[in-house]
């Protein structure tokens, strides 16, 4: 379903693609995708045969009106709802957020710490991660009480384990692979 999803979003790019509403149609969309599945017996509706096409035209044609959608926003909304794709309009919204903020040179960044950072300290590293990434980034902290000390970075597809923890375990695998080495070393003799 994600390659689905992954799909309609780039479509949906493509067509906003001329206009400057790409961030209005996120938000847009955003809201449409949590009124319409934020639920699960919400996301059962638009799969369920007992409900007619009918039925679930209006009920999209409130929520489209309800979240003032843009004219592109709802034909594409109309289009899912026809080919029996709306269910998925959380992953497309998701999908098409990423996109968005990639199109825009913007990134987001969730930061976990063992407490909250002060505001001068997650600006810092703000910095340093648009700087690292060429990219506006947007910061997220999450408390983890889990961890002992430092810090973890889950930035996209890339995750930056500064923390005690993952320094412990990198230290670990590399004096495995360091015995490991040497007991396969040939011996002189």
């Amino acid at each position: 379903m994600a390659v689905i999803a992954q799909r309609y979003a780039r479509a949906l790019i493509e067509l906003l693609a001329e206009s400057n509403n790409l961030l209005e149609a996120r938000d847009r969309l955003a809201h449409i995708a949590e009124a319409a599945t934020g639920e699960a017996d919400a996301r059962q509706l638009w799969l369920a045969p007992q409900v007619s096409m009918d039925q679930k035209t209006e009920l999209l044609e409130k929520l489209l009106a309800a979240v003032h959608a843009s004219p592109v926003v709802h034909d594409f909304c109309r289009h899912l709802l026809i080919k029996r794709r709306f269910a998925l309009i959380d992953q497309i919204a998701s999908e098409f957020d990423r996109l968005c903020r990639e199109r825009l040179g913007q990134a987001s960044a969730v930061i976990y710490t063992p407490q909250p950072l002060e505001p001068a300290e997650l600006d810092r590293l703000r910095k340093q991660l648009s700087k690292r990434t060429g990219k506006t980034v947007t910061c997220e902290v999450q408390v983890d009480p889990q961890l002992i000390g430092g810090i973890k970075i889950r930035m996209e597809n890339t995750v930056i384990d500064a923390s005690v923890a993952g320094m412990l375990a990198a230290a670990h695998t590399a004096l495995a692979e360091s015995a490991l080495l040497k007991t396969s070393a040939p011996v002189d003799g």
